[in-house]
């Protein structure tokens, strides 16, 4: 199945989540195989890291995978390492082609 991209652009912050997580699924839903573009948003924090992780687990369930189109930024790379996620395989692991 062809992948389908969502572009969302920041803020992404905790008090964002409920609109954030509600146009993920909604996308999810349409297409389980996501590529998600989020730029190069400098205001992120760790709730986005918890919408992110629950999307990818939506997508699985699903039958689908979310990557992301680019490489994590600065704002979310620190925010991952802060929070010890940078061991363990998401939805950031590699960069989605093309």
């Amino acid at each position: 199945m062809p992948r389908s991209e969502l572009v969302l652009r920041g803020p992404f912050r905790l008090r964002d989540a409920a609109g954030l997580r509600d146009r993920l699924l909604a996308a999810i839903r349409l297409n389980p195989h996501l590529v998600l573009d989020i730029g190069d948003s400098d205001d992120i924090d760790l709730g986005f890291v918890q919408i992110l992780l629950a999307a990818q687990l939506s997508a699985r369930i699903a039958g689908g995978a979310l990557e992301l189109r680019h490489p994590p930024g600065a704002a979310l790379a620190r925010i991952l390492d802060d929070g010890g996620f940078g061991a363990i395989a998401g939805p950031w692991s590699q960069a989605a082609p093309g």
